[in-house]
């Protein structure tokens, strides 16, 4: 499903009236089985996580299926759930935002005296990929480009994946030989993300259920959306935490394995003299220590060193609210808060309600511009 024009999701966020509607849908591979109501539940995603998005459904009969139905089918292996979110417009139109594709891994059917309830746990499409254990060691030969490295892990695990890399990644290439699966009680996905991670990326599942590789937000990321006093003052409480026992102003990245000849190492530091955490400020020098047998060549370790450093520096002061629910948000966006001043924070962890009232959940760190 295509994203919806974002001026017209903005205004129906802002709106002094909302229609909210929540769509949830299973299905089979690519055939949808039916459309289902919901009772409640919430999808969670979290750009921290291996596992980026969950989700926990309650599902409701109506006047197609009753719960024994609705059970029957959450039951057979392969089953998925597609969410959406969005608003009725004034012409009657309905604007719709994808919340992701789950995978359902728990179905719970419970039968009362005062009626049936059925609730559904489950998990983006990467557990399909981290549950295919490996079963052989898989070799990915130096001077293999990133995107067909990671694609290729994916569809050895998953041949039905859906995949969307961006160009730039076709001119990246592997440095030395990578070997995956040396255990089979290894995890493919988590190999997969280590091996994007090591060239700067995080890689995840999008709402429509595509495997897609992000890049931490810097100074020059433009804010998707602002949170400012007045009409579109939609936050309803915050709570603001600094610990600077987590605060790094470095990074030490190092690459030592045996497909590399000559240990490697990269340094990242905040060389901002006005910055707070300036490495040769009152601070000191605290250095983030991060090593991988991936970090083949010295540029794979200077971009992991620099990915890692512009997640780190926002660390010291994290923000968490509950707001009007914005279904277009999602982890990674960079977003705008207004109060004293106007600052920007990256949205690490979204909590989403899919029922038609409540509010959302979010927290984020402070980008530093």
């Amino acid at each position: 499903m295509t994203m919806p024009d974002t001026a017209a999701l903005d205004a129906c966020v802002t709106g002094a009236t909302q229609q909210v509607i929540v769509r949830a849908a299973l299905y089979l591979g690519e055939e949808e089985l039916t459309a289902v109501s919901l009772g409640g539940g919430s999808v969670k995603a979290d750009a921290r996580r291996t596992q980026t998005r969950d989700a926990s459904l309650e599902l409701l009969p109506d006047g197609t299926h009753d719960t024994d139905d609705l059970y029957r089918l959450v039951s057979v292996p392969g089953t998925t759930v597609k969410l959406w979110r969005g608003f009725v417009l004034d012409d009657g139109d309905e604007l719709l935002v994808p919340l992701g594709v789950f995978s359902v891994e728990n179905a719970e059917w419970k039968e009362q005296a005062s009626g049936s309830s059925l609730s559904v746990s489950c998990a983006d499409l990467s557990v399909r990929i981290a549950r295919a254990v490996w079963a052989d060691p898989m070799q990915i030969a130096a001077g293999t480009n990133l995107a067909a490295a990671i694609t290729s892990i994916l569809q050895d695990r998953w041949p039905l994946v859906t995949t969307n890399m961006p160009e730039a990644l076709y001119s990246e290439t592997l440095g030395a030989k990578a070997t995956l699966g040396t255990s089979t009680s290894g995890d493919p996905w988590a190999d997969a993300c280590a091996l994007a991670e090591a060239h700067g990326y995080i890689l995840m599942f999008d709402a429509d259920g595509v495997a897609v590789l992000r890049t931490q937000p810097t100074a020059a990321t433009v804010p998707v959306f602002s949170f400012a006093p007045g009409a579109t003052a939609l936050m309803t409480e915050r709570d603001r935490e600094t610990k600077l026992t987590d605060t790094y102003n470095g990074v030490i990245a190092t690459g030592e394995g045996p497909e590399i000849a000559t240990p490697i190492r990269a340094e990242a530091w905040d060389e901002d003299p006005t910055s707070p955490t300036y490495r040769y400020g009152l601070f000191g020098q605290v250095p983030y220590l991060y090593s991988s047998s991936l970090l083949t060549t010295q540029a794979k370790a200077q971009a992991a060193a620099d990915a890692r450093l512009a997640q780190l520096l926002g660390r010291s002061t994290s923000l968490s609210w509950s707001q009007i629910v914005h279904p277009g948000l999602a982890p990674l966006d960079v977003v705008e808060v207004e109060t004293t001043e106007t600052k920007r924070y990256i949205l690490d962890a979204i909590d989403m309600p899919l029922s038609i009232g409540g509010t959302m959940t979010a927290t984020a760190r402070e980008l530093r511009t």
